[in-house]
C-alpha cells in the first residue's frame, strides 16, 4: 500500500507528516519538525561526490524519504507525483524573492525548501523541473496564454512517462483526467477546451491547501490554454500552440518572444538537457 507522505508549510517550518489526511495533520502535536540547518550541512558535507543535481535529490530525500522507495522500486508515476507534491507543499505560494538563485541547479531547491522562500507558478515549475530531473525525468515546462496581448498566464509542467507527456502542475497538485481517468497532456487539455469540454483533474497526494484550487484561480484553465509554449528538451525544440503563432505576445505594450523566454531560460533548458548519470533513475 502506497505510504504517503504529506507535507505541510507554515510560516516558520516545515513540517512532515504520514498516514493521514491534511485536515486531521493540522491538529496533531505529534508531527516532525524538520532540521533545515541539518539537513544542508549534510548536502554540504557530501558536495564533493555529487553533481548539482544529485545534491538538489540528497536534499528532496531528506525532505521526503518516500522518495527514496519509489524511486528503488521503479514506481514512475508515483515517483513523479511525489515529487509534485513534495514541491507544492514544501514550497509557500508567495511571490518569488528577487535574488532566487535562478541559474543554479542545486541551490534553488536548497534556497526555496531550505531557507523557506516562495514562488508562485513560474518558480514552483523552476523547482519542480530540478526536482524531475534529479531523478532523472524527462520533462518540460509550458507556459499558458489566455492571448497575445494584455493576457493572462500560467507556467506548468509535463513529464514524459510511457512515452506520453502528462501533465504535472506544482501550483495546484493535481493532473489532468480524461473520462476514464488516463492521464492527458497540455495538447490535449487544450483540444478538449475548444471543443468546449471543461477538463477534469485529479489532485495529487495531499490534496490541495484551502484556497489553492484551481477552480479558484485568478483565470480559467480553458481561458489559458489558446496559446501555449513547450519550452525544449532533449531531443524536442521549443514548440509552439497554435502553430502558426510567432510565439510574441504583448503586455500592456511590451512585446516579449516567449520561444526565446523559454529556450533560454537557464533553469529550464539546463534541468530539461541534463543527461542523468547511469546510476541515477531513469524511465528510459
Amino acid at each position: 500500500m502506497l505510504r504517503t507522505v504529506l507535507i505541510f508549510v507554515t510560516s516558520a517550518a516545515l513540517i512532515v507528516a504520514t498516514g493521514f489526511v491534511q485536515a486531521e495533520a493540522q491538529n496533531r502535536d505529534d508531527l516532525n519538525q524538520l532540521d533545515y540547518d541539518r539537513i544542508l550541512a549534510a548536502v554540504s558535507n557530501r558536495q564533493s561526490e555529487f553533481s548539482e543535481l544529485a545534491q538538489a535529490r540528497v536534499l528532496l530525500e531528506q525532505v521526503n524519504p518516500h522518495l527514496v522507495e519509489l524511486a528503488s522500486a521503479g514506481q514512475t508515476y508515483e515517483l513523479a507525483q511525489e515529487l509534485m507534491s513534495t514541491i507544492y507543499w514544501s514550497i509557500p505560494q508567495v511571490a518569488s524573492p528577487d535574488d532566487s538563485p535562478w541559474y543554479d541547479l542545486d541551490h534553488l531547491i536548497a534556497d526555496s525548501i531550505g531557507r523557506q522562500r516562495g514562488h508562485i507558478c513560474g518558480g514552483l515549475s523552476m523547482n519542480f523541473v530540478v526536482a524531475l530531473a534529479s531523478f532523472g525525468f524527462r520533462h518540460r515546462a509550458v507556459g499558458l496564454f489566455s492571448d497575445i496581448e494584455n493576457y493572462d498566464s500560467h507556467v506548468s509542467v509535463e513529464v514524459l512517462i510511457g512515452n506520453r507527456w502528462i501533465i504535472f502542475d506544482p501550483t495546484f497538485n493535481l493532473n489532468f483526467v480524461d473520462e476514464q481517468t488516463r492521464y492527458l497532456s497540455w495538447y490535449e487539455v487544450r483540444n478538449q477546451c475548444l471543443r468546449g469540454v471543461t477538463p477534469n483533474h485529479q489532485i495529487g497526494v495531499g490534496g490541495a491547501r484551502p484556497g489553492d484550487e484551481i477552480e479558484t484561480y485568478y483565470a480559467p484553465i480553458c481561458d489559458l490554454v489558446q496559446f501555449m509554449v513547450f519550452s525544449p528538451t532533449i531531443g524536442s525544440p521549443a514548440i509552439v500552440l497554435p502553430q502558426n503563432w510567432d510565439g510574441i505576445v504583448l503586455q500592456n505594450g511590451v512585446a516579449n518572444d516567449v520561444v526565446v523566454s523559454y529556450t533560454h531560460s537557464r533553469i529550464y533548458t539546463l534541468a530539461a538537457n541534463y543527461r542523468i548519470y547511469p546510476h541515477m533513475f531513469s524511465d528510459e
